[in-house]
């Protein structure tokens, strides 16, 4: 058994192991209440759905871009038909082709729910102008900055980062930060994909696919079905954090609006897509550590083997 403990030796000199919680972004969605006074400002919120797309950092990681594709179907995966558009604010503010979300718009306002990207140094600064639009995404394909981002009622396909880059950015491990927000009406939801990318310890970028819920979809998992209507049955007539334990229609109250919304769309269903292939304007993937772990290991594995063959 030396091989072994000569392998985990070498492992851990190598610093593999430590690097694989060293540095990191991850990328989340979280759902936002629309304030009744938004709502009375602009119907065309009631009945909306807001979701806030969140990136948070380890080891010291400063978010620095993100590049994402977003289309919303109009059919999901079995052919059932899907409504539903982006909600764009009337009063935005738009740049090279986008929206970016202002950190002075407050929750009353129609203009904080608008579909929009920011950086996380706009919203603690209250500087809307770190936020730098840099043109159309370069997922998977390679486009990206001197383009012009694209920003419909269905399509969101955008590159942007902190105009400052890193140099003066306060975040901290361990909290989300807003770097976009999506608010959409009608029962459609959408898998995408993108990357996200820091210039501190992070070499290259990170991949993500996240998940917008379709309507109805309590458990988040693609599908709108039997296990939807349990969770809403489990927490009926409860208070809830908006979007959470059955609170599909948003009300912040598991009941009746819940089981219809679920009823109504029961069966739909969005498939998830494969993993993002690598390659873009941001830069090579690396190796991840993790797999460099395995393969070392398996190497050593086989090795063994083969002496006690001899």
């Amino acid at each position: 058994m030396r091989w072994i403990h000569a392998v985990a030796a070498a492992v851990a000199a190598t610093g593999l192991i430590s690097s694989v919680a060293k540095a990191s972004l991850t990328v989340s969605i979280k759902p936002l209440q629309i304030t009744s006074q938004a709502k009375t400002a602009d119907a065309n919120l009631n009945g909306a759905r807001s979701f806030e797309m969140d990136v948070t950092q380890t080891g010291g990681e400063k978010w620095n871009v993100t590049t994402m594709q977003l289309t919303l179907p109009t059919t999901d995966s079995l052919g059932h038909a899907l409504t539903g558009s982006f909600y764009q604010a009337a009063g935005a503010s738009v740049q090279n082709g986008a929206h970016v979300l202002q950190p002075t718009f407050a929750n009353t306002s129609p203009l904080f729910y608008d579909t929009a990207v920011t950086s996380p140094m706009s919203q603690i600064n209250s500087d809307g102008s770190r936020a730098n639009v840099l043109g159309n995404s370069d997922y998977p394909s390679t486009a990206g900055a001197g383009s012009v981002a694209v920003q419909s009622s269905n399509v969101l396909n955008v590159a942007w980062g902190d105009v400052l880059g890193t140099s003066s950015t306060t975040t901290t491990d361990g909290v989300a930060y807003p770097i976009a927000r999506f608010t959409i009406t009608g029962n459609v939801g959408a898998y995408f994909q993108g990357y996200v990318a820091g210039n501190l310890n992070l070499t290259g970028k990170q991949s993500f696919t996240t998940y917008i819920p379709l309507s109805g979809d309590a458990d988040s998992d693609g599908v709108v079905g039997g296990g939807d209507s349990t969770i809403v049955r489990n927490n009926f007539g409860q208070s809830v954090t908006v979007g959470t334990n059955g609170d599909v229609d948003f009300a912040t109250i598991v009941g009746g609006g819940d089981s219809t919304t679920v009823r109504n769309n029961f069966g739909n269903q969005l498939n998830s897509p494969g993993a993002p292939p690598p390659g873009s304007a941001l830069g090579s993937l690396v190796p991840e550590p993790a797999s460099a772990v395995v393969l070392l290991v398996a190497g050593a594995l086989a090795c063994g083997r083969r002496r006690r063959a001899m």
